[in-house]
């Protein structure tokens, strides 16, 4: 439910807010957010749903998205939890807010940079300068910027960590 809302927000809302050609990802921030609170697997899955349902309303190439998702939130979970466990630790504390700030901006950064050089190699993209100082630098900053309320607001909202298989860890 919130890729959806949040997907919708990015799409329709955020154009009509933020003044200049490009737009915060929010749906980055939910991945961030599911990787901090839930662990990879989790993170994957909404990377994967979120990039699939972005791509289907933008018409865009089915699947690439949805790949760079997955990667900005798997690097996120496993820079948390170092471990192949399946089972997130109850044990390891939630980073502090400017680290989790820095996760955003990272994998913002990751989902940035991969679309760039995806369009780039494709051959529909933009001349490699026009789209970092134009696209890649501003959508980080706008991101950063977002995040700093709705990251907040989304760790509310996803507050337990939850094992791989939906049960609650209890603590």
């Amino acid at each position: 439910m919130a890729v959806f809302v949040l997907a919708v927000l990015q799409l329709s809302a955020m154009p009509q807010l933020i003044p200049g050609s490009v737009t915060p990802d929010l749906l980055v921030i939910l991945v961030v957010t599911i990787a901090l609170t839930r662990g990879a697997e989790a993170a994957a899955l909404t990377g994967f749903a979120a990039g699939v349902l972005l791509d289907a309303m933008l018409v865009g190439r089915l699947g690439l998205t949805s790949l760079l998702y997955m990667a900005a939130g798997l690097w996120v979970a496993y820079r948390v939890e170092p471990s192949d466990s399946v089972v997130v630790s109850p044990l390891s504390p939630m980073p502090r807010p400017a680290v989790q700030l820095l996760y955003v901006v990272v994998a913002t950064a990751i989902v940035q940079v991969g679309l760039a050089a995806a369009h780039v190699l494709l051959g529909d993209g933009y001349p490699v300068t026009y789209e970092l100082v134009n696209v890649i630098i501003p959508t980080i900053v706008e991101t950063a910027v977002l995040a700093l309320v709705l990251l907040p607001l989304l760790r509310r909202l996803f507050p337990y960590r939850m094992r791989a298989d939906g049960y609650p860890i209890a603590a």
